[in-house]
């Protein structure tokens, strides 16, 4: 049994152990006094509010919860990705000391809370996504670079409205599109001499989105090892090297046309099928709809997937255009409607228009893209329906698709209550969402790989890296994890092996680990996907705690 296997025995004791009497904190404002839906208060305190990120305009609302059993002086920052998605998501849904449950719309206690071996941070990033905002609400464009510079002023200001924390070792944490802001956040408090700088130890990182080439790549080497892609479409993806951008610049004409069609294929194969590309073994539901309009619904579904899927020229929006450019030869119309035409040069417009500014200025154009592409959807289905045979009532024009990951409903729906808004500090913001649209469209992705980053923290910094992956994700797959890290160039310090959970004298295979440079670590966590400590918060538990405790002085 090797120095990743943990009792979970120990674990479903939270509960006792979690209302206990703990030492408390000078009284903040910002103390939590009651939640609705939470019938009783935890004795560890519990502050939310809002923060600000160098300006008083800048709010950002954060939730921090006390360590409820090791008073070894840890601080861990969690972020959700999108980017636009709160990281709220993560406290109620993942590894926070509260689940939501939907059924009962209350929360319960999380026997696999994170908090029980750190204090824990959550931070809603970018602007305007959930309750953070500015001031006077404003919209504007964020970026990858102005997102780490404002988490770097927000926490900063964390030290001075909660100085206990000013001595306490500090991790970053997230997943999926965290990806990026993280290690970029951890350079720059590294390199600018922050006032964080010599407490900061390391990042963990969940199915992060590190590079674009080999996110894109290796999801359809994930997709043709699970039997979902046929032999002639793998073997000309591989042999032609159709996602490498490089190497297809060299391509004549036909040649890239004809890479972009196979990648083109793959996005069919995999986003027009009722499967979540977050957990592969979830069953997924939608509403019967006719192949081509499944087919629109997919590519909406790939340009809104929440930073997993690549948005950039070349991509969904040729999909887009070829979507429209075959749409009269799938209906069996003698020719392409003009509204065809159209609609494709406005939906180029809107598409070249999501995350052009780099600056924070205000950009009515991208506030109205949402509203602007459901009206063009609507006006593009009308004017071709005329043109076109009618089809029977099961045919029918449908988006109405059930998403495979919509688990938040509930959640949105307590978050938007007035009551729970006041207890939890946040004001009379209104609905709150988990992921912003509107943010998700206009953020500028700056940075496409973060080989160089990753490389810098633990080659020239001495930072510890931790690096898991859940094997069941589609969206930032396993295969691009391990390929990313063997890009790297790092020395491996052990084999890869084996960590194991056990409960009750039992044991079972959690996942495996490898570590290089005794500084970076590389988990795969069996039988999770995207949200692995959704999915498996016993094993996520039990890799996290040990590593946190290894990497601590």
């Amino acid at each position: 049994m090797n120095s990743y296997t943990s009792s979970l025995l120990v674990c479903m004791l939270f509960t006792i152990c979690t209302y206990a009497q703990m030492p408390q904190a000078i009284p903040h404002d910002d103390l939590i006094a009651s939640i609705p839906g939470l019938d009783q208060m935890p004795t560890f305190n519990m502050h939310s509010g809002f923060l600000t990120a160098g300006r008083d305009p800048k709010k950002v609302f954060y939730w921090l919860n006390e360590a409820t059993e090791w008073d070894n002086k840890i601080l861990l920052v969690w972020l959700n990705g999108g980017p636009g998605c709160s990281s709220l998501q993560g406290l109620f849904q993942e590894n926070g000391p509260f689940t939501f449950n939907e059924e009962t719309e209350k929360l319960e206690p999380n026997p696999f809370s994170w908090n029980r071996f750190a204090h824990t941070l959550y931070l809603e990033v970018p602007f305007n996504t959930g309750f953070s905002h500015f001031a006077d609400d404003r919209v504007t464009n964020s970026t990858d670079h102005n997102v780490a510079s404002n988490l770097l002023k927000t926490l900063e200001n964390l030290m001075e409205e909660h100085p206990r924390y000013r001595t306490y070792d500090i991790f970053l944490a997230g997943q999926s599109y965290a990806g990026i802001y993280i290690p970029t956040l951890a350079v720059r408090i590294t390199e600018l001499n922050s006032t964080l700088a010599a407490n900061f130890k390391g990042i963990i990182l969940g199915n992060p989105y590190l590079s674009e080439y080999l996110n894109e790549k290796t999801r359809a080497t994930f997709a043709y090892t699970h039997g979902y892609l046929g032999d002639e479409l793998y073997t000309f993806l591989q042999k032609y090297d159709c996602y490498n951008k490089t190497a297809t610049a060299s391509y004549d004409d036909y040649m890239k046309k004809q890479c972009d069609g196979k990648i083109n294929e793959v996005g069919r194969t995999l986003f027009n099928q009722p499967m979540n590309p977050y957990n592969i073994e979830k069953q997924c539901w939608r509403t019967k709809a006719s192949d081509i309009e499944n087919q629109l619904a997919a590519l909406l579904a790939n340009y809104n997937t929440g930073g997993e899927v690549s948005h950039d020229e070349g991509g969904v929006e040729d999909q887009f255009a070829n979507y429209f450019a075959n749409y009269g030869m799938e209906k069996e119309s003698e020719a392409t409607p003009q509204a065809g035409n159209e609609s494709e040069e406005q939906f180029a417009n809107l598409l070249a228009n999501y995350g052009e500014d780099e600056n924070e200025a205000t950009t009515q154009a991208s506030n109205d893209s949402e509203d602007q592409s459901a009206n063009l959807l609507a006006d593009y289905e009308t004017e071709t329906a005329e043109e076109t045979e009618p089809t029977t009532s099961s045919e029918q024009f449908s988006l109405n698709v059930t998403s495979c990951e919509d688990h938040s409903a509930g959640l949105e729906k307590f978050l938007s209550r007035v009551d729970v808004q006041t207890a939890i500090h946040a004001g009379d913001r209104g609905a709150w969402k988990m992921c912003s649209d509107k943010v998700f469209y206009s953020h500028h992705k700056r940075y496409t790989d973060m080989t160089g980053r990753i490389r810098k923290l633990v080659k020239q910094h001495k930072k510890s890296v931790l690096l898991y992956f859940g094997d069941l994700d589609l969206a930032c797959n396993v295969y691009g994890g391990r390929e990313f890290v063997r890009g790297l160039g790092f020395k491996a310090s052990t084999d890869n092996e084996p960590f194991l959970i056990e409960y009750e004298g039992n044991e079972s295979l959690g996942g495996f680990v490898q570590q290089y440079e005794n500084l970076l670590t590389f988990a795969v966590v069996k039988g999770a996907g995207h949200s692995a400590p959704t999915d498996k918060p016993a094993e996520c538990y039990s890799l996290v705690s040990k590593w946190i405790l290894q990497h601590t002085k």
